[in-house]
């Protein structure tokens, strides 16, 4: 169990809750640079900026201009959905459209992205709640 305190006499859930989530963000940013350091390496392609995001809808997004969006809430994801959604973005570096090429792009360097994909599907909402 984690226990997440703030400073000495909060005891408000919501401190909590944002102390922790302000947290996970920092984390986020460490982990998901190397990721996308490393990926970006293998692949070939250029990463023009990084940045971590609150997104709603997306887990994910390309800019046409190399700039990579990654939602700080897959930080709680397994570090193979992480890598999944990593080399769906930088495929667009490459492929920028999601035509069956582009999905070859992702298949190469990924492998299968459907078990990924399904994940993602199955558990958006827990990836919310905080």
């Amino acid at each position: 169990m984690l226990d997440v305190r703030g400073p000495a006499g909060i005891r408000s859930a919501a401190i909590r809750r944002q102390a922790l989530a302000n947290w996970l963000r920092r984390a986020a940013k460490r982990d998901f640079s190397e990721r996308v350091a490393y990926w970006s390496r293998r692949m070939g392609v250029h990463v023009n900026q990084l940045r971590i995001k609150d997104q709603k809808s997306r887990w994910g997004s390309c800019s046409s201009l190399g700039n990579i969006n990654l939602n700080w809430r897959l930080i709680q994801a397994p570090s193979r959905i992480v890598d999944y959604v990593v080399v769906h973005e930088l495929a667009h570096r490459i492929e920028f459209n999601h035509s069956p090429a582009f999905w070859r792009i992702v298949e190469q360097w990924y492998g299968d992205p459907q078990p990924a994909r399904q994940w993602l599907r199955a558990h958006a909402a827990e990836l919310h709640q905080l």
